[in-house]
């Protein structure tokens, strides 16, 4: 799958996709705020900034390229790569795989945590989750506010 996606961005880099086929389940959506996967509720943030984008951008950045990463139940946020304009491809984080790499890695390094911190009974490993929970937030909002510009 992460073969066929974004031609020209990290995803056509032989590392990146080996990694996301053997560490991740790809999934490319070409969406619309009509048809935004209602049962995932934590993408309202994306499907919100979809709303936006279309109301306010000009017509060559009425869409974006993001990835979002998400627990594997769905429910949760693990990260966010921001905006991925094709017409601000030098910008976003999308386009430079060295750091899609990291951003990669890091996701699955949270991931194992979040797990390990919930499944812990003691009082370091809450206050480790909920710092993560709390780190996951920022980044999620510092790296969204590029769709309100």
């Amino acid at each position: 799958m992460a073969s066929r996606m974004t031609r020209g961005s990290s995803l056509s880099d032989e590392r990146i996709i080996n990694l996301i086929n053997e560490k991740f389940v790809a999934v490319n959506l070409n969406l619309s705020d009509r048809n935004f996967p209602q049962e995932l509720k934590c993408l309202a943030p994306w499907q919100k900034a979809l709303s936006q984008i279309r109301e306010k951008s000009p017509p060559r950045e009425r869409g974006f390229s993001t990835t979002v990463i998400l627990t594997g139940d769905g429910k949760q946020v693990i990260s966010t790569s921001g905006a991925g304009y094709h017409t601000r491809f030098q910008e976003a984080l999308n386009y430079k795989p060295e750091d899609y790499l990291t951003f990669l890695k890091q996701a699955l390094k949270r991931a194992r945590d979040l797990q390990t911190y919930a499944r812990s009974k003691s009082s370091k490993d809450l206050k480790e989750l909920k710092h993560l929970k709390v780190l996951i937030e920022q980044e999620i909002e510092a790296r969204n506010k590029g769709y309100q510009e």
